[in-house]
């Protein structure tokens, strides 16, 4: 599970971004102008982005030392 721990938190990112792309696609009105893209393409970034965060935080903590390790001695 530790080695598909980082496949799974991208793939799930990927996702987040796939699905936060065609949801405001299919809701705001038609034609749709550059800024909307532009809007659509920023947001679905961040999500995937923060996805990506919050996996990676929670993959660490779960093997111990959140954001250091301490020497081994």
């Amino acid at each position: 599970m530790r080695r598909a721990a980082p496949v799974l938190i991208i793939a799930s990112a990927v996702a987040v971004f796939a699905a936060a792309v065609l949801v405001p696609l299919d809701t705001l009105p038609e034609p749709h102008s550059r800024t909307d893209y532009l809007v659509i393409g920023t947001l679905a970034t961040l999500a995937a982005l923060a996805v990506l965060f919050a996996g990676w935080l929670a993959w660490r903590a779960g093997r111990g030392g959140l954001f250091w390790r301490r020497r081994r001695r």
